[in-house]
């Protein structure tokens, strides 16, 4: 079967794909803007089922339904089914609060049903993200078990290669803020968690009860990571708005801020960002013309439009970045320029800062000609 484009995806989830991946296709970097350099669905799957040739191609026939591109996607453009991710979440919550810790184990590896009493069952690990892994942690677990197969010679490899950095982020998340919980891999689960698995269930805590948790947290973590509507800086008065391409976190992250708040404030404020982090430390140099086009096309909101009083300039919102680098690919000033570190602390707070501002033209600023283009074909994309 050909590949489909991201034109006909809606064609493959409705029909092939319906219940393992759902494409949401203006979360995604490449297809909001020409300039994305991401390509991280790609690199990620191990079967080559993803291509890109003028949009994302789909192969049904190469797709084995790992979820690993899920994982790796760091706008939530692609959402692996079945389970969900929120069916993940639910199931860890309960784990950890229940037992005081949580598992997950590849279906592929040699552990026999008995053993798997009380683990969570994953086509791969590299399914498996920070929210998940922090979200025990925050709730209850004070150990964490990946139960792996034979990664060396498994055709989706590249998922354990992911999981390692998973595991190291999820690792100075959980030690940023004061907890002390163990993630361990291995090919079994020590006898003494295997005996607790089997105790599953009579804590009381009901699945019903932790899809309420769910959408409470998810609902206060979205009003607290809103766009603002003035923000507090040098100039109190700075009008924020957004009129560009549609924005949305991506509920992965939405449940990991949830986890933190939950743990309280960091004992350490300072978190290492870079390729792949969670978040990106942005500032932006002199040669910044405030044109603001990287925040009509920032797919979260992060960057946001900012005018007082005849200039006009953009504002970062960091609790709010997924570090997928767009804006840094489209500025033709190369002005966006990456920090190494976060402050947590200002993640927490959804801090807003100015990063430039400058005056306005002489003729009010309008929206571009390459503006309106993107929002005419991402309307008929609707």
């Amino acid at each position: 079967m050909p590949g489909l484009s991201l034109e006909q995806i809606e064609g493959v989830v409705d029909t092939l794909q319906s219940r393992y991946l759902a494409i949401h296709r203006d979360r995604c970097s490449r297809q909001r803007h020409r300039h994305s350099t991401c390509d991280r669905c790609l690199e990620a799957c191990p079967t080559g089922a993803l291509t890109w040739d003028d949009g994302l191609e789909v192969d049904p026939e190469l797709c084995v339904q790992c979820g690993i591109c899920s994982a790796a996607c760091p706008t939530g453009a692609i959402e692996a089914l079945s389970p969900s991710h929120d069916e993940l979440w639910v199931q860890t919550q309960k784990a950890a609060q229940e037992r005081g810790w949580a598992g997950f184990v590849c279906s592929k590896a040699a552990v026999p049903p008995a053993g798997r009493q009380g683990l969570i069952e994953v086509s791969c690990l590299g399914r498996i993200d920070e929210a998940l892994l922090v979200g025990a942690g925050a709730y209850g677990a004070r150990s964490l078990w990946l139960v792996e197969g034979e990664c060396a010679g498994c055709p989706l490899a590249k998922g354990r290669q992911l999981l390692d950095g998973v595991i190291a982020r999820s690792e100075a998340l959980l030690e940023a803020f004061g907890r002390s919980t163990e993630i361990m891999v291995g090919t079994d689960l020590p006898g003494e968690l295997a005996a607790a698995g089997e105790q599953a269930g009579r804590s009381g805590v009901t699945r019903r009860g932790l899809f309420k948790t769910l959408v409470r947290e998810t609902a206060r973590v979205g009003e607290a990571t809103r766009v603002p509507q003035q923000v507090e800086e040098e100039e109190p008065e700075i009008r924020v708005y957004s009129d560009g391409l549609p924005t949305a976190l991506p509920e992965k992250r939405l449940l990991l801020v949830a986890a933190l708040e939950h743990m309280g404030r960091p004992a350490e404020t300072r978190f290492q960002a870079g390729e792949g982090g969670l978040w990106a430390g942005l500032k932006f140099s002199s040669d910044c013309t405030a044109c603001q086009m990287c925040a009509y096309f920032c797919p979260t909101g992060a960057l946001l439009k900012a005018e007082h009083e005849g200039r006009v300039g953009v504002v970062y919102q960091v609790s709010r970045c997924v570090n997928c680098h767009l804006c840094s690919d489209i500025c033709y000033q190369h002005a966006v320029l990456p920090l190494g570190e976060v402050d947590l602390g200002r993640i927490m707070d959804g801090g807003v800062e100015l990063l430039c501002v400058r005056q306005a033209s002489s003729e009010p600023w309008r929206e571009s000609n390459l503006e309106r283009t993107a929002k005419a074909i991402f309307e008929s994309l609707a």
